[in-house]
């Protein structure tokens, strides 16, 4: 392995090694670090389902900030169920896929962010939160994860521990809008990113942002943006 790379477990569990560091267990939203010429190992665990999301990288300013922010001596990073983390690793993925046109200055773009928030979770600035705080980040995680498929808020409701009703007064008083509208909020942004940087069509990109069809996404689209899904890919010269 020539190259430095991000692992993200966004779902499942295992357990992880390398050459310099004994077995260790992995939970899901924990990152790993994996350094080139360094020997590792990741196990997952039987019986359960994994995504495993990985990011690999070149290029001095990049490797130089790898190497100071973090150790090859704690190469798991327990960041929790961090939204930040999961939606910086889509977009680097979703830029690198569709993006025909400067998608690699973009990608690296996002690839300093997410190092930095990764710097930062390791200095404890996020941490002690609440346990009300951090069901809502696990739900805020949850849908960025799947906004693309059929979400039901009562399952997530429930993948928190909460009865819907109050798992939606919460998710309101924490984020100020309620789970149906902070999904939207996901699916109109994803449907922007794409209308605008790639050639993706609407009825694909309907399907890529977890619309039913083409005219859910226009209704909805038109309604929040007060432009339909055509007219503003023209005004971002598309």
């Amino acid at each position: 392995m020539s190259a430095y790379y991000i692992v993200l477990l966004a779902k499942g569990a295992g357990q992880f090694e390398t050459a310099i560091c004994t077995e260790m267990p992995v939970d899901e939203g924990n990152v790993l670090l994996l350094y080139p010429g360094l020997w590792h190992l990741y196990k997952p665990k039987a019986g359960i389902e994994g995504i495993l999301y990985w990011i690999g990288f070149k290029g001095k300013q990049a490797e130089a900030l790898f190497e100071k922010s973090f150790s090859k001596q704690q190469p798991l990073l327990q960041a929790g169920y961090n939204n930040d983390i999961l939606a910086l690793f889509k977009k680097i993925i979703d830029t690198a896929s569709w993006v025909e046109k400067g998608w690699e200055r973009l990608s690296a773009a996002y690839l300093f962010q997410l190092l930095t928030i990764l710097y930062l979770h390791q200095l404890d600035i996020f941490r002690g939160k609440n346990e009300q705080a951090y069901k809502i980040e696990k739900a805020k995680y949850l849908m960025q994860d799947a906004f693309n498929e059929q979400v039901q808020i009562t399952l997530i409701a429930r993948q928190v521990n909460m009865c819907y009703s109050a798992f939606g007064k919460l998710f309101k008083q924490q984020t100020g809008m309620s789970p149906g509208s902070y999904l939207l909020m996901l699916r109109i942004e994803k449907a922007k990113e794409l209308l605008a940087g790639t050639t993706l069509t609407i009825e694909q990109i309907a399907h890529e942002t977890g619309f039913s069809s083409i005219q859910y996404l226009s209704k909805f689209f038109t309604k929040k943006v007060k432009k339909t899904p055509s007219a503003y890919r023209r005004s971002r010269g598309k």
